[in-house]
């Protein structure tokens, strides 16, 4: 006999395994978001972890928010250097940025000469030029658009005519958005009176320190090295606690060794760090030091020319630990903006500041990098002083009044 509440029953079953069943594959992948956070912060000491050992790259944990855009690569952000002892940043515990071993597809570059223990020292190179092409020995420079993205590469010629009206020397601090290429193409294409003094920024994991020290590589392959005269690997990490200090060796050994495989053994090595963070150890390890020195930090400011006085006096204090190797400023600088705490920074004090310091590191015959080419508008995270530190503005308006600098 047919019952009604055992078809009612039947039905119930079927509905609850129908609804049971799991999703289909496909429908599952379209359901998982597309989202991830991108950060413009390079130099995040506090809430980075120190870079891993040798080979193993970090990886960040996104959140779930802004969209990925590919062409807005994290730029790398320049930390200023405090006072002469700054405050010990957090303790970390992993290790290096840099692979232990050397690219087995580096390509060799045919043009460069042969590596026979080159001397950096030697008189051709240990000097500071004593009439530089224009006004600075060097200046840094940051390519970023002000919303921080990429430039285009007739930006980039721009800004590279506009800088060799005032320096021979660029440094950069990574490859990131191409700029070594740029930079590279740009004063090859126009026969532009520039060098270029290389950087691998290390600060954010093994991957892009390896596909840095891949680029810079690559570049010397298509144009030549000549134009490269120095690769720093990483920028005041020690200082930032990104990294130790037995890591940071082994990454420089690590990256001298894969240049040296490519042909480039010629091109000089080294870190730059804070002066007060360098050690016997460190300098051994590098070709050369190259130190970032800041007084508008200090506590202690006195005048313009005391504060320029005191950074020629700290460059020769490192001589004892450098022995025969050169020493050349990394980065020295003064805002026309905000406050340290203990300085303001204004116009007057940047461009006497400027003035003092291009006269007394050309008259000791030390190399520096004036910080920086232009405003770094980028750094909307940044106090006003982090932004003010160029010679021209974020759009490359003449800020400084160069006719009347170097006239020593």
């Amino acid at each position: 006999m047919f019952y009604p509440t055992s078809l009612f029953t039947v039905f119930v079953c079927l509905l609850i395994f129908v609804s049971a069943a799991p999703l289909p594959l496909n429908r599952i992948q379209k359901r998982q978001t597309k989202f991830v956070t991108v950060t413009r912060r390079a130099d995040q000491a506090s809430s980075n972890p120190k870079i891993p050992a040798l080979g193993i790259p970090t990886m960040d944990i996104p959140t779930i928010t802004t969209p990925y855009l590919p062409t807005s690569f994290v730029p790398p952000i320049v930390t200023k250097s405090p006072s002469p002892q700054p405050s010990q940043p957090p303790q970390k515990t992993e290790e290096s940025a840099l692979p232990s071993n050397t690219p087995t597809n580096a390509p060799t570059i045919p043009e460069t000469s042969q590596d026979t223990s080159p001397n950096y020292n030697d008189s051709s190179d240990s000097k500071a030029e004593s009439a530089p092409s224009g006004i600075f020995w060097g200046l840094t420079y940051s390519p970023y658009n002000v919303d921080g993205s990429c430039p285009s590469y007739d930006k980039v010629v721009s800004d590279m005519k506009t800088i060799s009206g005032a320096t021979s020397h660029i440094r950069l601090y990574s490859t990131d958005c191409g700029q070594l290429e740029n930079a590279v193409k740009a004063i090859t294409e126009n026969k532009l009176p520039l060098d270029v003094y290389a950087g691998v920024w290390i600060s954010n994991g093994a991957d892009r320190a390896q596909n840095e020290i891949n680029d810079i590589i690559n570049v010397a392959k298509k144009y030549g090295s000549s134009l490269i005269k120095g690769i720093s690997i990483g920028n005041e990490d020690i200082f930032k606690g990104t990294i130790d200090e037995s890591a940071l060796i082994n990454s420089i050994n690590s990256a001298r060794q894969a240049f040296k495989a490519a042909g480039l053994g010629h091109i000089p090595v080294y870190t730059t760090d804070t002066d007060a963070k360098f050690t016997q150890k460190m300098a051994d390890a590098c070709d050369l030091l190259q130190v970032n020195i800041y007084t508008v930090f200090d506590n202690n400011f006195v005048s313009i020319k005391a504060s320029v006085d005191s950074i020629l006096a700290r460059v020769n204090n490192l001589k004892n630990i450098a022995g025969n190797k050169k020493i050349r400023i990394g980065e020295t600088g003064f805002p026309s903006d905000g406050n340290s705490g203990t300085q303001s920074g204004n116009l007057k004090d940047q461009t006497e500041f400027a003035n003092s310091i291009v006269c007394k590191l050309r008259a000791a015959n030390v190399e520096y990098f004036f910080f920086e080419a232009k405003d770094a508008q980028w750094k909307k995270t940044e106090s006003p002083l982090e932004r003010s530190f160029g010679v021209y503005t974020s759009d490359f308006k003449q800020k400084l009044d160069l006719s009347k600098l170097g006239k020593c």
